[in-house]
């Protein structure tokens, strides 16, 4: 073998060292980040479908608030039982006010019981409405919010708001109503939009109405029963987030309804956005671990020389023995540190290897610290307890979710995981913000404080833990779910980590022993 040959096989060897580490954190941070964007979607997507049906509801409800006000005007039942110039006058002056309350010139009429318009804001001709939609549902005594139709003033889209004015036996004998123009709602939707999705808004029966993609495949007055109908599928319902092909795209869909209107909230995020964010991450990635896979090699070549200097005096020793030279060179002395030197070699570059890998700290279901960094997080508060200048008590508090298991087996396991998800955001709500939460396995979870003044407090914080439990609600509905918690404090109950977690174990076993949903301490144990 060659000197070029043991020296080359080195430097491979370590540089595949490099590459390894390298490849694998590559792959490694693709995925945690499609990961997270796909998340961040979703959470975004339904964000932007909550703003959209608030400002939708807040709008409904400000107009009707005004609206009833007005139709309950004594002077409003009276102008239309007995028409008059003196009450007319007043009105006129009250829808003004309107006008000056929204900031707008939108027409406000008041109608009488034959459908004849009485008073217009806009001084246009007044017409008889007694054959509109609006009109026949007002008249059966309840607000109503029309369908889109098209203002013949203006010609923009406009959507009619309109309640009763009932006489002193309830009965109707008119009606109030104002227009809104969708122009507004257009505008706000605008503004909710980021690059790369698309915002929906839909009429009762699926055609579209407002719009970002105005000038693409969800332009105003698209029907899209289909595309509804096939959300409507993989959702089972008619709200909530889904994953599926839109128009021949991959797509992330948020929708729901909103409940007045009945209009439909439709916001998308092509899949290839998400990629295209990947990518762009993976590319800042990739050159970064270039310059590092540059140095590393470096290192390995410069390794492999030292480390094949020996070995290389070696071999050209032997090869002038074999040519029959007798004039050699001594060949320096091989000791054990020379071992010693290539262990120490690999260690460095190990080193360096370990600043490439990412190991992860956090639960991937519920975003809290695993049981690995809980572990390391108490050793190092402990290490860091001087007890006769301890600012406080370190405590240990181990949660078990009592009937975890047969809510799981009953709904299912995505129902569970989403149950675990939510229970985890409760439960770190409990405490501070420096305050550590995790998760341990399953349905079992670990919290631990530093800096407690005195046992009172640590007491409350596990009575904290049971209430919040027993108020825990999944879809608005509580669904029974009680913990056993076990509490362990140190130095009462150890001084080291495993002497804790032991120590709040058997308190955890003796509540359940007891009948569960509840709390114990250790030091009630050795009582």
């Amino acid at each position: 073998m060659s000197s070029k040959s043991i020296k080359n096989k080195l430097f491979l060897l370590l540089a595949m060292m490099g590459a390894i580490p390298f490849i694998a954190t590559i792959i490694f941070i693709g995925w945690h980040n499609i990961m997270d964007l796909d998340q961040h979607a979703r959470e975004d997507n339904w964000s932007r479908n909550v703003t959209i049906g608030e400002h939708l509801t807040q709008l409904e409800d400000r107009n009707l608030y005004v609206l009833r006000t007005l139709a309950s005007t004594p002077v409003v039942k009276r102008y239309l039982q007995n028409p008059n110039p003196e009450d007319e006058a007043t009105i006129r002056k009250i829808l003004d006010n309107i006008n000056d309350i929204f900031q707008d010139n939108n027409l406000t009429a008041v109608t009488d019981g034959n459908g004849q318009q009485r008073i217009r804001t806009d001084n246009n001709t007044k017409i008889n409405m007694s054959s509109r939609k609006h009109f026949q549902e007002v008249m059966a005594g309840h607000d109503y919010i029309s369908d889109i139709m098209v203002s013949m003033s203006n010609g923009q889209l406009v959507v009619v708001i309109a309640t009763p004015v009932l006489d002193d036996q309830n009965r109707p004998i008119g009606l109030v109503h104002r227009n809104f123009y969708l122009n507004k709602v257009q505008k706000f939707i605008h503004d909710q939009n980021t690059n790369g999705s698309t915002i929906i808004l839909t009429d009762r029966d699926n055609h579209v109405i407002a719009s970002t993609d105005e000038d693409g495949a969800y332009a105003s007055g698209t029907d899209l029963s289909q595309e509804v109908a096939q959300i409507s599928e993989k959702l089972d319902g008619d709200r909530g987030i889904v994953r599926l092909d839109l128009k021949d795209e991959d797509c992330i869909a948020a929708y729901s309804r909103d409940k007045v209107t009945g209009w439909g909230i439709l916001t998308i995020t092509p899949y290839s956005v998400i990629n295209s964010a990947v990518s762009s991450v993976l590319s800042k990635g990739f050159i970064l671990g270039l310059v590092i896979m540059l140095f590393v090699n470096l290192i390995a070549y410069m390794l492999a020389a030292r480390i094949s200097r020996p070995l290389l005096e070696i071999n050209k020793m032997a090869s002038n023995i074999v040519k029959g030279k007798t004039n050699n060179d001594i060949l320096p002395e091989i000791s054990n540190d020379e071992l010693g030197d290539i262990s120490q070699a690999l260690t460095e570059i190990q080193s360096i290897h370990e600043s490439l890998l990412n190991e992860g700290k956090r639960d991937d279901l519920t975003g809290l610290y695993n049981r690995i960094s809980m572990e390391e997080f108490c050793r190092r508060k402990l290490r860091e307890y001087d007890e006769p200048e301890s600012l406080g008590l370190i405590s240990i508090y181990l949660v078990d979710l009592d009937n975890f298991h047969e809510v799981n087996k009953d709904k299912g396991q995505e129902y569970g995981d989403r149950l675990l998800h939510e229970y985890a955001r409760k439960l770190k709500d409990c405490f501070r913000s420096n305050d550590c939460v995790g998760r341990l396995e399953a349905d079992k979870f670990i919290v631990i404080l530093d800096r407690q003044p005195h046992m009172d407090i640590v007491v409350k914080k596990a009575k904290l833990i049971n209430e919040m439990t027993r108020n825990f609600t999944m879809d608005d509905k509580n669904i029974g779910l009680t913990a056993s918690v076990g509490v362990a404090v140190a130095p009462h109950n150890g001084k080291t980590y495993h002497h804790l977690f032991h120590a709040a174990d058997l308190a955890l076993r003796s509540v359940k022993e007891q009948g569960r949903d509840g709390y114990k301490l250790a030091d009630e144990l050795e009582a």
